[in-house]
């Protein structure tokens, strides 16, 4: 069986035509900034999926202690994204990144297959280390592949479990900086602009309407203290492309999981819960008529902790 690889970030093995389906087990975390033993023994499975930000301060420390840990997990395969907290990752090439990751395959606008899954993955985001908005934004994301299974995105689409908590902030101005105790480096924070949806709404709204009732017209849903940080050009992407699964993190207070025509959207950040431990999602792979794979998502995912 030769080895399959798409822009050659990792090894990898391609499922064989007249197989049975068979089903792989992904574990999935994301936004354990160097917390990542507090997660415990992690459940076996296929593969390993980082959706990004294991580091806090983008330290060379932070990245020696993650990749201490990630090397050191028993799974098959570990493939990660980057996330807006990794300003030491910024400054290496992704050839470089891959060197220091034997292993594990790194994804940075590139992608791989598994046992037929196709995954592509991407680090930018609207803040922070990989910074992009706007055309810079729809110019990455379009270079997503249609054919692609699992997309694993360090930044949600807009309107999908992106719900943040956070004051409103206009376009037209930089929030102002966090407290000088909190040492948070200067680019985590800068050029964070959001637009709060529902605050726009009711500032229109007659004197006799209670804004609580309002729903959001992005969401439906009522939030009054919370605001869409996901990507406007990735959700445009993403229903165009329709993968079965999209991975991302980010927002913390927003993990967990929902489904869009025919896309299981997966916010597997786990910062907030570590002591629940990782998701689990199982994919079963067969192949069509003429060969080619086909990938659907067999139950639901699930938060596993073993010890």
């Amino acid at each position: 069986m030769s080895d399959t690889a798409l822009d050659n970030p990792g090894v990898m093995s391609p499922v064989e035509d007249g197989q049975p389906p068979k089903v792989l087990r992904f574990v999935i975390v994301s936004d354990t900034h160097n917390r990542h033993d507090e997660l415990g023994t992690l459940p076996d499975g296929d593969v390993l999926l980082h959706a990004g930000d294991w580091s806090t301060q983008g330290t060379v420390q932070e990245e020696e202690e993650f990749r201490t840990w990630i090397l050191a997990l028993p799974h098959r395969h570990k493939v990660f994204v980057n996330g807006n907290h990794e300003r030491v990752m910024r400054q290496s090439s992704k050839e470089q990144i891959r060197q220091r990751f034997p292993g594990c395959t790194y994804l940075e606008d590139d992608g791989c297959e598994i046992e037929g899954v196709r995954l592509f993955g991407s680090p930018w985001c609207d803040v922070g280390a990989y910074f992009a908005r706007g055309s810079d934004a729809a110019a990455k994301w379009a270079a997503i592949p249609e054919d692609t299974h699992v997309l694993i995105t360090h930044l949600p689409p807009e309107g999908v479990r992106d719900l943040a908590i956070e004051p409103f902030v206009s376009r037209s101005h930089a929030p102002p900086p966090p407290p000088a105790e909190w040492n948070v480096p200067k680019e985590v924070t800068a050029g964070r602009p959001r637009i709060d949806l529902m605050s726009a709404i009711r500032a229109r709204l007659p004197e006799e309407v209670d804004p609580t009732t309002v729903r959001c017209v992005l969401c439906g849903k009522t939030h009054r203290d919370r605001q869409h940080w996901g990507g406007p050009e990735l959700r445009q992407r993403v229903a165009i492309l329709r993968p079965v699964v999209h991975v991302f993190g980010h927002v913390h207070e927003d993990s967990g999981f929902e489904s869009h025509d025919g896309t299981l959207f997966l916010n597997a950040a786990s910062y907030d819960h570590l002591r629940e431990g990782a998701f689990i999602m199982d994919l079963e792979v067969s192949t069509d008529a003429g060969g080619a794979p086909r990938v659907s998502v067999v139950g639901s995912p699930h938060r596993q902790k073993i010890c």
